[in-house]
């Protein structure tokens, strides 16, 4: 991967992107068409995927700070899920 990225970003750059798209639609279909639900659950997913990458594969532990904002994050999501507006 490191030797050939163009390749690599060839090879995945346009499934993710696809599943990204197509991810996308789902969301914004199942929360009655509002985009922005979509964008923080992103953000709230991509936060929390952050994190736990960065312990697994780079041993960074979890402090308080980053504690915290995963709690937001979740928060985040949970506010989106549970609360329906009119």
């Amino acid at each position: 991967m490191k030797d050939n990225p163009i390749i690599v970003s060839g090879l995945f750059g346009i499934p993710i992107g696809l599943g990204y798209i197509y991810g996308t639609s789902h969301i914004v279909n199942a929360f009655a068409g509002t985009l922005w639900s979509a964008r923080l659950i992103g953000f709230a997913t991509g936060v929390t995927s952050f994190a736990f990458l960065t312990y697994i594969h780079m041993r960074e532990g979890i402090n308080i700070k980053t504690a915290v904002i995963l709690t937001l994050a979740v928060t985040i999501v949970l506010l989106q899920v549970f609360w329906k507006v009119n």
